[in-house]
């Protein structure tokens, strides 16, 4: 038997010995403090190493780029239940006009509940300032830094009214922050796993307080060449799961098929606690459970393994709540953002913690 082997059974004989103790394991963040978050500090931790493509601070702004995101992710607590909470901003290029997309949802994981709201407005109507972080929606807007950051939504049966600081190191996708994505132009991407969070929440008529709450916060734009490298979003799949562990390491899986190469593209960009990274390739695998949306017909795989032999390491996501869809007009009429547990193993030891999982496509 081969060392490689050897490790691979290692990691099965951990992974099952732990499973039955695991599987409805769900840590969420720990507390974050607003006021003992580094905020702007971040950006002096994390230009040590290689070097990258982009820049935390300046590019949290629009710039002259036609296309754009802004992606929150976060977790928190409120009279001993749990949420989880998104909202998303993303400007798309069009032959005749850009777009504003905007996605708001909320998870209460003990009931089930999964509220959410996707509009799409003419770019000619949102604000959107190019030199600076301030959007503005009918309905939202974003704004600031990363000493303090702003959410306000007013949409369906959700209302945002969110402060965020920076309090982790920055993640850079693709080890400096650029990897080629499918077929389209020049992709750059950073993420602050976490950011310390406060303020309300009202679900249907009923507010929650944020005090210690945890959100990922997610940055990616693209540069057109001038070439016909565009894609199709309706006709794209991917799968993307940003974690959070226990151990305070965060992980960025990407994987989809890239038509350059005729092939998938798995690898996951790992944050550790200390501000160094990993790049690795990451094998991700459904595992059976599906959910099947009765609003568009799609069939989502809510069970996940990610595979990481290099580090011993095999992780289960599994999604809270089955209906966690965002319907929209676009992307084919839905795509899915769950709340999700992690279980399993990390570096050769047991771990928990929980997951943003999401799913564009058809499956």
């Amino acid at each position: 038997m081969t060392t490689r082997s050897i490790a691979r059974l290692s990691i099965g004989l951990l992974f099952c010995a732990s499973l039955n103790s695991l599987t409805n394991a769900q840590t969420f963040p720990r507390p974050l403090t607003f006021a003992a978050a580094p905020g702007e500090a971040i950006k002096d931790q994390s230009e040590i190493g290689v070097g990258h493509f982009v820049d935390i601070s300046k590019d949290l702004a629009p710039g002259s780029n036609p296309s754009g995101s802004w992606w929150f992710s976060g977790y928190f607590h409120s009279h001993g239940e749990k949420f989880g909470y998104l909202y998303h901003l993303m400007i798309v290029p069009g032959a005749d006009k850009s777009m504003l997309f905007q996605t708001i949802s909320v998870t209460e994981v003990s009931t089930g509940k999964h509220v959410s709201d996707s509009q799409i407005y003419p770019l000619d109507q949102a604000k959107v300032e190019r030199e600076r972080l301030e959007i503005a929606t009918p309905s939202s807007s974003v704004s600031g830094d990363l000493n303090e950051m702003r959410i306000t939504a007013n949409s369906g049966e959700v209302h945002l009214n969110l402060l965020l600081k920076a309090a982790s190191h920055a993640l850079f996708n693709g080890a400096v922050g650029y990897f080629p994505f499918m077929a389209g132009p020049p992709n750059y991407e950073f993420g602050i796993p976490q950011m310390a969070t406060m303020g309300t929440i009202t679900i249907g008529g009923a507010t929650h307080q944020v005090q210690g709450g945890s959100t990922w916060f997610d940055r990616q734009w693209s540069v057109p060449t001038g070439k016909s490298d565009s894609f199709d979003l309706t006709k794209v799949k991917w799968s993307w799961f940003g974690i959070n562990l226990k151990n305070g390491d965060a992980l960025s899986v990407w994987s989809f098929f890239d038509p350059k190469i005729g092939r998938q593209r798995q690898f996951a960009d790992i944050l550790h606690q200390d501000g160094s990274h990993s790049t690795v390739v990451v094998h991700a695998t459904p595992t059976g459970k599906a959910w099947k949306s009765p609003k568009t017909n799609k069939e989502y795989p809510l069970n996940w393994r990610l595979d990481i032999p290099q580090l011993h390491t095999r992780l289960l996501i599994s999604s809270v709540v089955n209906d966690q869809e965002i319907s929209t007009p676009v992307l084919g009429g839905g795509y899915y953002q769950g709340v999700s547990n992690v279980s399993g193993i990390y570096q050769g030891r047991k771990t928990a913690g929980v997951a943003r999982l999401e799913l564009l496509g058809n499956w």
